[in-house]
């Protein structure tokens, strides 16, 4: 039996393949990484049964990225006892395209997704930050980080917030189109700036993103610098 584990709750995986292996009642598991471990080996081991007449406990770990002998190993999957118990688990989640997702059904495989709930929230992190709440605004932040938000994304989406602020402190047209929510939200975070304040940052955060393009400040320093500068206007 095989079976196609993914996802970013490891954890879950872990546990998965304990009770799996309790259930067929194995005693010995083998676990391999792909990227160390040849398809002839894979098989050699797939069709080696202990002195008791038991299958083997197969985990093979593989990368989420593209694998140049995915089909390799794929070809030895289709051919090893159906007794054998191979779990192929990847600690994140498989793409489409991948070759061992794209191949599951013909190596009759389950396939188990198992995903953390996600936790952040871009918009609580860009209102926390020109709320001015230093406590909840890194709070966001460390949760974003944890769910491997890009950086650039982050840095984006608090230009966003500046221009709904600056709409509202400078009563734009445009600012008269957008919902009653997000203006009403806007006015609130727009008293706490200056007209001066608004021009200010909007230089700071353009000079930041061509010091970023060009190579003069890491992402990570880029965050935290515009983070801070909004904070503590």
């Amino acid at each position: 039996m095989i079976y196609i584990v993914h996802g970013d709750d490891y954890a879950k995986s872990r546990r998965l393949i304990v009770n799996q292996q309790k259930k067929v009642s194995i005693g010995l598991r083998v676990e391999r990484d792909a990227l160390e471990f040849s398809p002839r080996e894979l098989y050699e081991t797939a069709c080696t049964f202990d002195i008791f007449g038991n299958p083997p406990f197969i985990v093979l770990n593989i990368p989420h990225t593209k694998m140049e002998n995915a089909d390799d190993f794929i070809k030895v999957m289709k051919k090893i006892p159906q007794e054998t118990m191979l779990i192929v688990l990847c600690n994140r989640e498989l793409g489409r395209t991948n070759a061992f997702y794209k191949n599951a059904s013909a190596l009759k495989a389950k396939v188990a997704l198992n995903s953390k709930p996600q936790i952040s929230n871009i918009f609580t992190f860009v209102d926390s930050v020109f709320y001015k709440n230093k406590r909840a605004a890194y709070e966001e932040l460390e949760k974003l980080a944890e769910e491997g938000a890009d950086t650039f994304y982050i840095l984006s989406m608090l230009l966003y917030g500046l221009r709904n602020i600056a709409h509202a402190k400078f009563s734009t047209v445009e600012f008269a189109k957008k919902s009653n929510f997000v203006r009403e939200k806007a006015l609130s975070q727009a008293e706490k700036y200056t007209h001066k304040d608004v021009r200010e940052l909007f230089d700071f955060m353009y000079q930041m993103d061509k010091k970023l393009k060009t190579g003069l400040i890491s992402q990570e320093l880029a965050l935290v610098y515009t983070l801070e500068k909004i904070l503590n206007t």
